[in-house]
């Protein structure tokens, strides 16, 4: 049966997080640099969306996310580039967890004057650091009292490709509305007080989404 872990505040979480936020805003900033004198081939793509898990585990990944991706244009038609963003989504105790994505990404745009339709897919990893206390009352057979359970939440694998399209505003700023899967990993260690054992696994989620972005 799974079990639903609540969460607690963890300074030394908050930390990582600053930390991998600080890594993510520095890669963002060197690539601009970098593609500064290719100010033409250069661009970013912003997106908001909401995805909604169909995998039935007993924690869900559904929520909304924020995605920011600096994009390098190959030529007219492909792109590729490096990007982060947040994920929200609750432990389904009603505790809230933050996930941060950081992935590679290719998008090809196909030839048309107005309307503009588009694939792509990204790939990386999701970070994911959490620590969980919790206790359960007559649920272990082997103990019929409560049991104390302390867990920590890892992050794993991310994939999510999408198929979208761009309606053109002025030069290089575009609406996007896309409609993507997403394949998420995450990891999980718990360890069972009274019953001295620790438990260790991975789930994965699968997911679809809606998106809507700003390209410029």
């Amino acid at each position: 049966m799974p079990l639903n872990i609540g969460i607690t505040t963890n300074k030394v979480n908050k930390m990582k997080k600053i930390t991998f936020l600080t890594t993510v805003i520095l890669l963002i900033s060197s690539l601009v640099s970098g593609f500064a004198q290719e100010k033409n081939k250069l661009g970013v793509h912003l997106e908001l969306g909401y995805s909604a898990e169909f995998t039935k585990l007993g924690n869900t990944v559904t929520g909304p996310h924020l995605l920011i991706t600096p994009l390098y244009a190959i030529n007219n038609n492909m792109s590729v580039g490096v990007g982060s963003g947040i994920k929200l989504f609750s432990d389904g105790s009603g505790s809230t967890i933050s996930a941060f994505p950081l992935y590679a990404e290719a998008q090809y745009k196909f030839d048309t004057k107005k309307i503009i339709p588009y694939i792509e897919g990204k790939l990386g990893y999701q970070f994911i650091n959490k620590n969980y206390t919790s206790k359960l009352s007559n649920y272990f057979p082997e103990h019929p009292g409560t049991v104390e359970i302390h867990t920590q939440k890892g992050g794993g694998f991310f994939f999510s490709p999408a198929v979208g399209v761009f309606f053109p505003i002025k030069g290089k700023q575009k609406i996007s509305l896309s409609a993507a899967y997403l394949l998420e990993q995450d990891s999980f260690k718990a360890y069972l007080v009274q019953l001295n054992r620790t438990d260790k696994g991975t789930n994965i989620h699968h997911s679809v989404a809606l998106r809507i972005g700003y390209t410029f």
